[in-house]
């Protein structure tokens, strides 16, 4: 007796939709992702291999710039003459000082037609993210160092289209201008396998005298004082629908401030995301039997209970509404158009006090390439954690594709974090941090360091074990450097 079996239509038919079903979601996330997932293949001795992007073994040693759109303009020199010796002096105050008969081609023949040079100078957060260039230092015994940078520049030359190198035996001299004082390593990036050599101490740094006209004293206290200015945000008085509750039936006769109303108005005035209102539909839904509200330390703020099925309690405080919600508004603006315009005061004070107080790092080359003042941060009291993040309605699938950002140091500790190495973070509560995760289709995502403030019990409370940062979305994708700082300058609030 022969066995049954399916016939060849309907097996060929089964295959068909698997097929259809298999490429359809392929291309829905391929939509939603829309990124360039290649990544150059480097193998060395005591290097891991570096594979694709959301490949787990990755540690993201290779430069892929996050924003393939746009890339930090550097300075353009034509050494017309390159059998003579010349001095640069670049806008940023960084001199060059190039030999005669400096470069040769890659057959190693003397180049005396026309050197390009582009040079790049790296020296906040956002020039750093936007190259692309790895700030982790990798051990041969699997550990690793996050570098916190006195400035970093990249060399590059060409001549008539094809690459150019600085001569055996010659060397460029760079007098790099750095706004940071001290004893700093000088590292090279090896790009061959991915990862930082400590080339040894550099020079001493030289301080530059720069005229400021006799007023650097009142430069560093004006800047103190816009600093104080725009510590905090604004805070946006138009709150989302679904934190705030109303209440008919709700006793507030203890409470002045919400006595008269009708129904009593409550907005949630907690710092934790996960507890508010928005985040739990069923609070709007559920039948509670007993309701309490009483106030708390923090005036304006009271604990509201709610009993059912089960217990909610939050913070609350009075909704604005009707005519004080619009007077609330009108004094946002008007708090937000000063801060904004304290804002651009401080970053051009910055610029001049950094101007005032500049060193000068000098340092010979005897190649191009990528260079970097850098020591490595000390982490001995930073919270461990098994780190994860959500991005609003970002699907899970796409996480593999975001690289997030930590800024700390004073904004020079730049670290970039892939998926995989998210359980990796560690995080000094003490220091001044906040986050940049850069998302498919140029879009970005904040926790600022105001928000670090607030969660600093929380983070301590979490050590080794797993946190979820809960993180702002922002609604306009990235298109330049500028874009870039001012939304550095926004979580830094």
């Amino acid at each position: 007796m022969k066995s049954e079996q399916t016939p060849r239509s309907s097996r060929n038919k089964s295959l068909l939709f698997f097929l259809l079903l298999l490429i359809g979601i392929g291309t829905g996330i391929g939509w939603w992702i829309n990124r360039d997932t290649s990544e150059q293949q480097v193998n060395a001795e005591d290097h891991e291999i570096i594979g694709t992007n959301n490949d787990a073994a990755s540690t993201q040693k290779t430069i892929k710039p996050p924003f393939p759109s746009f890339q930090l303009e550097g300075t353009q020199l034509i050494i017309e003459q390159p059998e003579q010796a010349s001095v640069h002096r670049l806008p940023s105050g960084t001199v060059l000082e190039i030999p005669a008969n400096a470069f040769v081609d890659a057959a190693g023949n003397l180049i005396t037609e026309a050197v390009e040079i582009t040079f790049k100078e790296y020296r906040d957060a956002a020039e750093i993210i936007t190259s692309g260039i790895p700030m982790r230092v990798y051990n041969k015994d699997g550990t690793e160092g996050w570098m916190q940078t006195a400035g970093m520049f990249e060399m590059r030359a060409s001549s008539q289209g094809e690459i150019a190198e600085i001569a055996n035996g010659q060397s460029v001299e760079v007098q790099f201008v750095s706004d940071v004082d001290g004893a700093y390593d000088f590292w090279n990036y090896d790009e061959t396998v991915g990862n930082w050599v400590n080339l040894g101490a550099s020079e001493a740094p030289q301080a530059i005298a720069v005229s400021d006209g006799g007023h650097g004293s009142d430069d560093s206290e004006e800047v103190s004082r816009l600093e104080e200015l725009t510590r905090t945000r604004p805070n946006q008085p138009e709150l989302e629908e679904g934190n705030i509750l109303g209440f008919t039936d709700l006793d507030v006769s203890h409470i002045p401030e919400l006595q008269g109303q009708s129904p009593v108005m409550l907005a949630y005035a907690g710092n934790d995301p996960k507890m508010a209102p928005s985040k739990n539909e069923w609070v709007h839904k559920a039948n509670w039997f007993k309701k309490k509200i009483h106030p708390t330390k923090k005036a304006g703020v009271y604990e509201l209970t709610l009993l059912g099925e089960k217990m909610y309690s939050i913070p609350v405080k009075k909704a604005l509404t009707g005519a004080d919600l619009e007077r609330a508004k009108a004094k946002y603006a008007q708090l937000m158009a000063e801060y904004e315009a304290n804002i651009a005061l401080l970053r051009d004070r910055n610029e001049m006090v950094r101007k005032a107080q500049s060193f000068r790092r000098i340092m010979s080359l005897d190649a191009t390439g990528i260079y970097n003042y850098d020591i490595l941060l000390k982490q001995d009291n930073a919270v461990p954690l098994m780190a994860d993040f959500d991005f609003d309605d970002l699907p899970a699938a796409a996480k593999s594709y975001v690289t997030v950002y930590l800024i700390t140091g004073d904004g020079k500790v730049v670290v970039g974090l892939p998926q995989h190495d998210w359980n990796k973070i560690r995080i000094n509560t003490s220091a001044d941090n906040k986050m940049l995760a850069v998302l498919p289709n140029d879009k970005v995502a904040l926790f600022s360091q105001s928000s670090f403030e607030a969660e600093k019990e929380n983070i301590e409370s979490a050590r080794g074990n797993d946190y979820l940062f809960e993180m702002s979305v922002e609604d306009q994708s990235v298109s330049s450097v500028e874009d870039l700082k001012a939304l550095l300058e926004k979580a830094s609030s």
